[in-house]
């Protein structure tokens, strides 16, 4: 058992429709001029651990934990989630990051040279294993190019 995360684009239009506390489904999607959606499974916490050498949460100030875990909750105020220190996957629900910051990560993606990531010291990682996360890193890498150059957001999605 585990929690899977997934991942896909949409406009910073939609983020502020739900951020605004709007309910329902928005409707402009048929507008989204690059949808593209990925998953990464159950993975996507190790790999956490692996590519931000080391940290077990994610943190609002780093790219590539907002890469993997979205920057901010997508539904309440984050300060709130914040304060009774909860994070997205305590709801099941999802994290986002807005058109500019997915700018910002794809940028630190497309600088990181996934084969020099060295293991935190306290995990025994099998070179399997460190393949796994190293595909997975270049597929998310795509996938953050893509929404970049389509000025999208990304919701990433805990269930």
């Amino acid at each position: 058992m585990g929690v899977w995360a997934f991942y896909y684009t949409c406009s910073q239009e939609e983020i502020d429709f739900h951020r605004n506390g709007k309910k329902g489904v928005f409707k402009d999607k048929e507008n989204i001029p690059y949808f593209q959606y990925t998953d990464m499974g159950k993975i996507w916490h190790g790999l956490h651990i692996f590519a931000t050498k080391g940290l077990t949460d994610p943190c609002q100030d780093d790219l590539i934990s907002n890469a993997i875990a979205g920057q901010y909750h997508l539904w309440g105020k984050d300060e709130e989630l914040i304060e009774n220190k909860c994070w997205w996957w305590d709801f099941y629900s999802r994290g986002y990051n807005s058109n500019f910051r997915v700018k910002k990560i794809s940028q630190a993606l497309n600088e990181m040279d996934f084969n020099k990531i060295v293991p935190p010291k306290h995990l025994t990682i099998s070179s399997d294993r460190i393949e796994v996360y190293i595909k997975t890193l270049e597929i998310l890498q795509e996938f953050y190019q893509n929404a970049s150059a389509n000025n999208l957001a990304v919701i990433v999605s805990f269930g």
